[in-house]
């Protein structure tokens, strides 16, 4: 009698134990992250610590290469290149599963009202995913998915959320001390953590232009050739595209603005984000000086024009309304929609004008604290008096001479507008998005279904 042994039932008790350590582990650490994470993100030390040792435990865990999941702006925000690149591949990509991670709630409920798949970042099945997924896409930092480490071993994109006119990270040299010695202590500290866990590391960056890519390769040390595609950015398919053309009309009507006749201008003001309590002063004096000018009030009843005044999503202003000036609050616009909407962009250092260049309107660059910014803050890639050349306005002023300018057709603005678009946006276009998948795929060799 030959004896035949019976494999299935031991089979079967080796998935059962799997599938309780699974939930005991996941299970563990939901409630360990749901009790203790708060508290972690006050020490920076003991934070960055589990972040690196997490960085080496968590890549054991088999990843899915057909799981991508995104997120934007520290985890808080459904907007930027992840935004209009996870609306894209969930129209063209069924073969894999595309899932928004976020650590807002009204978000989850938001987009799974429209269809999508998306979890709140610290439930079970964010927590799953996060740790399974095998491509993440990011605008900011690993935090737009979760403060802590869970995408270790994925396939990190970062689709960041802008060209660089500012130094970034390792080009920021703002917070260094002013003593040599300490300031080589810190900076070889700081090499000692990046190359140990950093969470802004990725696999993939895009960039928009060669400009934009040594920019990128200084700023995060990259340097294989992999490191950088050259491509547009997601985003702005909605401002090289006519499918997006909106009526202005309703398009304020959503931001609870109403506007009683249709022949109007959207002027739109964009400042950008300042550290220094300083420049933050001089800013809003600035802007208090802008909105009481009698000139700009004038102009803007003459010209039939609205003045909207967006602030950097990290700023924090308190200045009173006046007539045809609206101020939007962050929570209520899309960017790239406002950018659509504008006639006429005002801004500072926001990269917002490299996206708005693609347009070919006309922008100017009111900036008052330009030598200030370069000494106590970022700083830039380029020389900022070159780029803004006769669209700069230092003062008031200068704001509201060269306004007139250019309503009354005056000042020719498109040798400065190809300037910039040759610098930044150098490989942009509408198939973005398409151009990102077919790479990601051809790269971790995924095959269609």
């Amino acid at each position: 009698m030959v004896y035949i042994r019976d494999n299935s039932l031991r089979r079967d008790k080796i998935k059962i134990l799997y599938n309780f350590m699974n939930y005991l582990i996941y299970g563990g650490m939901y409630i360990y992250m749901k009790q203790n994470i708060l508290n972690l993100r006050q020490n920076k030390i003991s934070y960055w610590v589990i972040n690196a040792i997490l960085n080496y435990i968590i890549r054991l865990v088999p990843r899915n290469k057909k799981i991508w999941i995104y997120g934007s702006w520290l985890g808080y925000k459904y907007q930027d290149n992840s935004k209009y690149m996870f609306e894209y591949v969930n129209k063209t990509n069924s073969g894999i599963k595309h899932i928004w991670i976020t650590k807002n709630k009204n978000i989850v409920n938001y987009l799974q009202r429209k269809g999508y798949e998306a979890y709140y970042y610290l439930s079970l099945k964010g927590l799953y995913y996060q740790i399974r997924a095998g491509v993440v896409f990011f605008t900011n930092s690993h935090h737009d998915i979760n403060d802590l480490n869970l995408i270790s071993g994925a396939y990190k994109v970062s689709l960041w959320h802008g060209m660089p006119l500012k130094r970034l990270y390792w080009d920021d040299r703002v917070d260094l001390p002013s003593n040599k010695l300490f300031k080589h202590i810190k900076l070889c500290l700081k090499m000692i953590k990046w190359n140990i866990y950093s969470n802004v590391s990725r696999d993939l960056t895009i960039a928009s232009s060669n400009f934009c890519l040594n920019s990128f390769r200084s700023a995060f040390r990259l340097k294989n050739t992999d490191d950088v595609l050259l491509v547009g950015q997601p985003r702005n398919y909605i401002l090289l595209t006519s499918k997006y053309d909106y009526d202005k009309k309703k398009f304020l009507s959503s931001l609870n603005i109403n506007i009683g006749n249709n022949n109007f201008k959207i002027i739109t003001y964009m400042p950008t984000y300042r550290r220094s309590d300083r420049l933050i002063e001089r800013q809003n004096n600035l802007i208090k000086e802008l909105l009481s000018n009698y000139k700009l009030q004038t102009i803007l009843k003459e010209f039939n024009c609205i003045l909207l005044v967006k602030f950097h999503e990290l700023a924090n202003n308190d200045i009173k309304l006046i007539d045809n000036v609206y101020f939007l609050n962050n929570d209520q616009i899309d960017v790239q929609e406002l950018l659509k909407m504008t006639d006429i962009l005002v801004t500072d250092y926001s990269s917002c004008f490299i996206d708005y260049a693609l347009v070919n309107r006309p922008i100017i660059f009111l900036a008052n604290d330009i030598k200030e910014y370069e000494r106590f803050e970022n700083g830039f890639y380029v020389d900022y008096y070159l780029l803004a050349g006769k669209l700069l306005a230092q003062s008031v002023d200068e704001f509201v001479f060269i306004l007139k300018d250019i309503l009354t057709k005056n000042l020719d603005y498109y040798e400065n507008i190809k300037y910039i678009n040759s610098l930044f946006n150098e490989f942009e276009s509408s198939n973005s998005c398409s151009i990102i998948v077919d790479y990601i795929k051809s790269k971790l060799k995924i095959k269609e279904d």
